[in-house]
């Protein structure tokens, strides 16, 4: 049965129309405004797969990881401290008792293996890098994998108990205003393929782990709690702990934003699952959250990707007889390998060897693919995956000729280094409209014509007209300040 995916802009129109036409902000739970729970749901329907009747289907969406490989590197020794119905585990013992101004809570597909083997989170570590005369500790949920994850900084995982296990503090039973939302999706045949149980079940859920939260924050006492994702419920619970806290939450842009993050709104500062502020990368995010000037709107701070800065020090491409075309894969998606097949295909149908190198760059959760790739193409001299994958996206992107990406920020990081950045898929046309019309980027129907089309590719505008990114450091540090403020 053939399956189909929900075009973005349509999941933007499908929540803006429930925004104007429902009071959102009756939706409660526990006096708190909830709306914007049930937003990161409905927001998220772009990344789900439908089959032909319009239902959930499988997404096989990939959630290996890189750390889940075979490593001599094991964190056998562990010390462990219970905090409420949890359970701390540090490597350090002073991580279990000391006190930091700065909390970030990691994600594993944000973590990158450093050449020495130890990790960094490639979206945080900037930031870190720049706010290093503050006390920071990097927490993160415990499981077995997590040993083999080797940190130069201070780390503190939680081991969660399970939800149905752990008593709850509800003053009333029933979420306000839902049973009305959903009567009003059905009467309007608006997207929802969620029951109203689930949803019900999936709210409660995030206040019975902010509870979890609060005693492991208060064991912490941080100022600032740093995150990204903030629509995962973990992520949304531990918003909630830091509310009650009175401790300040930043979201950090680590990627497109999608549907979760279009035209914000908090109804109550205090009283409403959004974290207080949004770090983002350039004027292009600042808007998509924030259209109009707007009282209700979280604070963005439009402070850049801090780590651009260091490497734009002129191209390395020039003069090159061989250039590089880099695919940029994505875990949700199964087209990879036959688009590989066809773009070295087409380098030998036309004699390309000595012209052009074919190189793939994995997602960090597809790492576990190198030797399958390596295997299929082992017999093509000008393809190049290991390299590709583990090398400096910056320095790989200063040396590239051409980038092909579907619906990656590595478009507008190649296009900052002044490569040539061609587009593809349904995702492409919503995401990337802007710079395709203003011929930042180039858009083709077909993926699997893509050496065709670069081998001929037009002129393209200069990267002076990409808001995208900050390009002034001033403004960096102006915004760098006033994260800081919520510590001082």
């Amino acid at each position: 049965m053939d399956s189909f995916s929900i075009n973005p802009k349509v999941v933007e129109e499908n929540i803006s129309r429930i925004e104007q036409e429902f009071n959102v902000k009756n939706i409660r739970f526990n006096n708190w405004h909830v709306w914007n729970a049930v937003k990161c749901l409905l927001a998220g329907l772009h990344l789900w797969s439908f089959d032909s009747a319009g239902l959930l289907a499988s997404a096989n969406r990939k959630t290996y990881s890189v750390f889940n490989r075979d490593t001599s590197f094991r964190q056998n020794k562990l010390f462990a401290k219970e905090v409420g119905d949890n359970l701390l585990l540090a490597k350090e013992k002073h991580c279990l008792n000391n006190k930091y101004d700065i909390v970030f809570l990691e994600a594993l597909d944000s973590l990158i293996l450093n050449e020495n083997g130890s990790s960094e989170n490639r979206i945080f570590q900037p930031i870190q890098d720049e706010m290093s005369e503050f006390s920071q500790l990097s927490i993160l949920p415990f499981d077995n994998s997590f040993r083999k994850i080797k940190f130069e900084r201070d780390v503190l995982y939680y081991k969660k108990p399970i939800d149905k296990f752990i008593p709850n503090n509800f003053k009333e039973r029933n979420i306000r205003g839902l049973k009305e939302l959903f009567f009003f999706i059905r009467k309007n045949k608006l997207l929802c393929p969620f029951s109203y149980d689930y949803v019900d079940r999936w709210i409660k859920s995030i206040f019975i782990r902010s509870d979890n939260f609060i005693d492991i924050l208060s064991n912490i006492s941080p100022k600032l709690l740093m995150l990204t994702s903030f629509y995962s419920s973990e992520r949304l619970a531990a918003v909630i702990a830091c509310k009650q806290l009175g401790i300040k939450t930043a979201e950090v842009q680590h990627g497109i934003l999608g549907p979760n993050f279009h035209n914000l709104k908090q109804f109550d500062h205090q009283k409403d699952i959004l974290p207080d502020s949004f770090w983002v990368w350039g004027e292009t995010s600042r808007k998509y959250i924030k259209p109009v000037k707007d009282d209700l709107a979280p604070e963005v701070l439009v402070g850049g990707k801090l780590d651009l800065f260091s490497y734009k020090n002129g191209s390395n491409r020039e003069g090159k007889k061989i250039k590089n075309i880099v695919f940029i894969e994505q875990y949700t998606h199964n087209h990879t390998k036959s688009m590989i097949t066809k773009a070295v295909n087409t380098i030998i149908d036309n004699n390309l060897q000595d012209k052009f190198q074919i190189s793939l760059r994995l997602h960090p959760r597809s790492h576990h693919l190198i030797e399958k790739y390596k295997d299929h193409f082992s017999s093509y001299t000008f393809f190049d995956i290991q390299e590709t994958t583990s090398k400096n996206i910056y320095e790989l992107l200063n040396q590239a000729y051409a980038v092909v990406v579907e619906s990656s920020t590595v478009a507008y990081e190649a296009s900052f280094f002044g490569c040539k950045v061609l587009t593809y898929g349904e995702n492409a046309k919503e995401y990337f409209s802007e710079a395709i019309s203003k011929k930042l980027f180039h858009y083709i129907d077909d993926y699997k014509k893509t050496v065709e089309y670069i081998v001929n590719m037009p002129e393209m505008a200069s990267d002076g007209d990409n808001d995208f990114f900050v390009n002034c450091k001033g403004q960096s540090d102006y915004n760098l300040n006033k994260l800081k403020e919520y510590i001082i």
